[in-house]
């Protein structure tokens, strides 16, 4: 009898899943308008609607991996990961290759400071699409929280057009690092690239001039602080460096 039983439950998964399959064309064509709805309040930022309206897709066809894949998207705009995560998965499971479901689940891995899972994710959705934009910046942003400042320039240098800010922020970042281990070459050439990123920061010509300073080429270090003060005559590192430096020139 038991037998019996695992056998008839087996053959009534089998039948549910090819009704799933089986999905008529009517019914998928209703599946996308309720997809393209969502899309529409997702662009929308109407996060809240954007499920609902994937819902009803997903319920028209279980196997819809697009709208499993968007509502992942969507769950994330309303910071309910693990909800995004479970998506991203059947998604994943439904198309092995969909991009946005790796892009989506990394997201959310990012959010929950799983920075080697969503690492992966991103890398998998690179590797899908090398021009997937999206997809280096949220790599970029889960090296910086590694602290894994050189890998964001690596991708900078390797000409990767993505978001400038976490480029500035990893030089900002490695430059610090290397102050901190006296290795003002490194900081010089750092100072040198954040200059022409952001040409107008005060900041970078005062901590250019620090490494020059410790190199002992005063001159360099005074054009670069009044470079500093010209920017902001008020920058209170490069006024205290300079007024160092005529002290001990005396």
């Amino acid at each position: 009898m038991k037998k019996l039983f695992v056998f008839l439950l087996f053959i009534t998964i089998i039948s549910c899943e090819k009704q799933n399959n089986n999905v008529d064309s009517a019914t998928k064509n209703e599946a996308l308008k309720y997809l393209n709805k969502g899309n529409l309040a997702f662009e929308q930022e109407n996060y809240i609607t954007a499920i609902k309206t994937y819902s009803e897709a997903i319920l028209l066809d279980p196997n819809f991996a697009e709208a499993y894949a968007q509502r992942s998207r969507a769950n994330n705009g309303i910071s309910k990961y693990n909800k995004a995560i479970k998506d991203a998965n059947i998604a994943l499971r439904l198309e092995p290759n969909h991009i946005f479901a790796y892009n989506s689940r990394g997201h959310a891995y990012l959010q929950k400071k799983k920075y080697n899972k969503a690492i992966s994710d991103f890398n998998n959705a690179i590797r899908l699409d090398p021009n997937f934009i999206r997809a280096y910046n949220n790599r970029a942003l889960a090296y910086l929280k590694k602290k894994d400042y050189d890998l964001v320039i690596n991708d900078y240098l390797q000409n990767i057009p993505f978001d400038e800010t976490c480029v500035i922020y990893a030089y900002e970042k490695r430059s610090e690092k290397m102050f901190k281990k006296r290795d003002f070459d490194q900081v010089i050439a750092d100072c040198k690239q954040l200059i022409k990123l952001n040409p107008n920061n005060p900041d970078t010509y005062s901590n250019l001039a620090a490494a020059y300073y410790h190199k002992d080429n005063y001159s360099q270090a005074i054009k670069e602080i009044n470079t500093a003060l010209k920017i902001n005559p008020n920058h209170e590192y490069a006024k205290n460096l300079l007024a160092r430096i005529k002290r001990e020139q005396r």
